[in-house]
């Protein structure tokens, strides 16, 4: 199982990371702040749980995952801080992010072959970048996001996908639900380079809003390059369907529970996605909803 490296076997793998990472400074945004590591070699295995990290206000943390290593890693981290990963040639990596950051930076540079999947779920009002460039041919990345406004609070959620290989993949999907005077702002980039052929990008936002009070502001980029390309975006917003809810309320089922099944549904194969933390993240999502209602 991989482990948080520090002090002196840390810098080695930082340094080599961050000589990949040099090559896509103008998205990485390398900084200098605490800084740990964590290495993972092919062959460490992709435990169930995840090796666990907690990055806290002004860490960094950097990741690197060797050629045709496998892992998946959750983080529960708090505050501002940011994470720089690094896929080597077919490595796979699992990222589930479920806590209480504030502002979260989150990058991956992808090699030939690496794939990558983006997993979170966030609540309390936050700010989260991530960025995934697909530098290497046949590269894939997946980022699936899930969040729950609710009083005033107020949520930035910031997506990139930028192709650089040959036939890289990608898709993203944000499902929102806003009540109170909660609101939101999303922005989906798919940008496909000149000397990227055949790829294959989508991405999709969604939201429901359960108050007259709450907003939400998505606005999905595509830049296009390229004419060898397949590539598309979506965006639905929408308010509770009371005729669900009445189907509900016919059937002696109370209203906050009638929304609480409709937003469980609406959730639903994001959080399955995440697995054990998906459903720690159902649990506070949903008794938030009921507080709320």
């Amino acid at each position: 199982m991989p482990t948080i490296l520090r002090n002196a076997e840390a810098h080695a793998t930082i340094e080599e990371a961050d000589a990949l990472l040099a090559h896509a400074a103008e998205w990485s945004a390398l900084e200098s702040r605490n800084v740990l590591a964590v290495r993972i070699p092919k062959g460490a295995g992709e435990e169930e749980e995840g090796l666990r990290i907690s990055p806290e206000d002004g860490d960094r943390i950097v990741i690197l995952v060797e050629p045709g290593a496998s892992a998946r890693i959750v983080e529960l981290g708090e505050g501002a801080f940011s994470v720089d990963i690094v896929l080597r040639e077919d490595a796979r990596l699992t990222y589930c992010s479920w806590g209480e950051a504030t502002r979260a930076r989150r990058f991956a540079l992808l090699l030939a072959d690496a794939a990558v999947s983006w997993l979170d779920a966030s609540h309390g009002g936050c700010g989260i970048d991530v960025t995934s460039c697909l530098s290497g041919k046949g590269s894939d990345a997946r980022y699936m996001s899930v969040f729950l406004g609710a009083g005033s609070e107020r949520y930035d959620v910031r997506s990139r996908m930028i192709h650089l290989g040959d036939k890289s993949t990608s898709n993203m999907l944000t499902r929102a639900v806003m009540l109170g005077a909660s609101s939101g702002v999303y922005e989906g980039l798919i940008r496909i380079d000149e000397r990227a052929r055949g790829c294959d990008a989508y991405q999709k936002q969604e939201t429901l809003l359960l108050s007259d009070d709450a907003r939400m502001d998505a606005t999905p980029n595509l830049e296009i390059r390229n004419e060898d390309v397949r590539c598309s975006h979506g965006v639905s917003l929408g308010q509770l369907d009371e005729e669900k809810v009445f189907y509900f309320l016919a059937r002696g089922i109370p209203r906050v529970h009638a929304m609480r099944l409709i937003v469980e549904g609406f959730f639903a194969d994001v959080l399955a996605a995440m697995g054990a933390q998906g459903e720690e993240a159902r649990g506070v999502l949903l008794s938030r909803l009921e507080g709320s209602a």
